[in-house]
């Protein structure tokens, strides 16, 4: 985790925020991963090389919390809609996982501001950039399902992201 205490209040504002049930230290460094774009682990030398396990950027999160997501969009349409048909609800479920969806999510989140990113990334204001913000919503829906659980996980993808969203 960065080592910075205002990092640190930061993380903790925000999990307080969406109503996190982080108290475990390991916690927070998930956290911490899930709002670490790959270009800050690059130029920070963060990231995994061919000889090492895992990289800390937000990358394998993204991944775990992609997952996490489906199944909980997927599972909320199932019940919410019980007589439509396969077809419409991947239509929903489509727009329920797009890029644009979950971009709105993290600017709802205010993530851009905790957003670790490279040089680069930062002086082209990555931190708006619809595709940075959907992965990182992303990767802290998988830091609370790592946190927290996959029921957990499921509630607060309801709550934090299909309450706001447009499911009609």
């Amino acid at each position: 985790m960065s080592e910075s205490s205002g990092r640190r209040r930061a993380l903790r504002a925000f999990g307080a925020r969406l109503r996190l049930k982080a108290s475990a230290t390991q916690y927070w460094q998930i956290l911490d991963e899930a709002l670490t774009h790959d270009s800050f682990a690059h130029e920070t030398g963060r990231t995994k090389t061919r000889a090492r396990a895992a990289a800390p950027s937000n990358e394998r999160l993204e991944f775990l919390g992609d997952a996490v997501v489906g199944a909980a969009v997927a599972d909320y349409l199932y019940r919410r809609y019980p007589d439509e048909p396969e077809g419409g609800l991947s239509r929903r479920r489509a727009a329920l996982v797009s890029r644009t969806a979950l971009a709105g999510t993290a600017q709802r989140w205010e993530l851009g501001p905790l957003l670790l990113l490279g040089k680069g990334e930062a002086a082209a204001h990555g931190e708006r950039r619809p595709s940075i913000l959907a992965s990182a919503a992303e990767a802290v829906i998988g830091a609370v399902f790592l946190g927290e659980g996959f029921a957990a996980a499921c509630r607060f993808v309801t709550r934090e992201h299909l309450a706001h969203a447009d499911v009609g």
